[in-house]
């Protein structure tokens, strides 16, 4: 255990939160799966994590409402309806950046990559750089893909845990790219 963690564990007015959060960070349990066993479309029951995976793929998008008519990867941008292909009428300032990241919420779970928690601790190091980075994505009608990759994560709703049909979708978006919806 490293001296800044002995030394908040050592504070004896930290709040009851702020120490099971610490605690939590300090003893994280292993990230595998929770779902013990997930049964697909012929009932067959599986307990590996990749054919659990598999199942909740193959669910998730037979319950996808979204056509390749309403989404087609394929399209040109010069094809796409768009009166105008960036929005270099908007820029963003250091200000504007700096607001955004402390109002990350930092105990939220994101994707990959920057943690939120990171994000928000860094704001006024790095704002001015994001900065840089919103406004050329404005201006050149550039996404940066990685902010683009979302994860998948079942959610339990109610019955049965083996049935793929009782857990929902969420996705898991980048910290960096609420910077810029923002």
């Amino acid at each position: 255990m490293g001296y800044f963690n002995y030394e908040k564990l050592r504070q004896t007015n930290a709040s009851k939160k702020s120490w099971w959060n610490l605690a939590k960070t300090l003893f994280r349990r292993s990230r595998s799966s929770k779902i013990s066993k997930l049964r697909d479309q012929n009932n067959q029951k599986w307990s590996e994590d990749k054919m659990k995976a598999h199942v909740f793929n193959q669910h998730f998008a037979a319950i996808c409402t979204m056509t390749t008519a309403d989404y087609d990867k394929d399209i040109s941008p010069d094809k796409l309806p768009l009166s105008t292909p960036t929005l270099d009428l908007f820029t963003v300032t250091t200000r504007e950046v700096e607001k955004c990241l402390k109002m990350i919420n930092a105990s939220k779970a994101t994707s990959e990559g920057i943690s939120s928690k990171i994000l928000k601790e860094a704001g006024p190091v790095i704002a001015e750089d994001l900065k840089h980075i919103c406004n050329y994505s404005l201006s050149s009608g550039d996404f940066p893909d990685k902010w683009k990759l979302g994860l998948i994560h079942p959610l339990f709703k109610d019955g049965d845990t083996t049935l793929p049909t009782n857990y929902r979708p969420i996705t898991l978006l980048p910290a960096m790219s609420k910077i810029l919806e923002g």
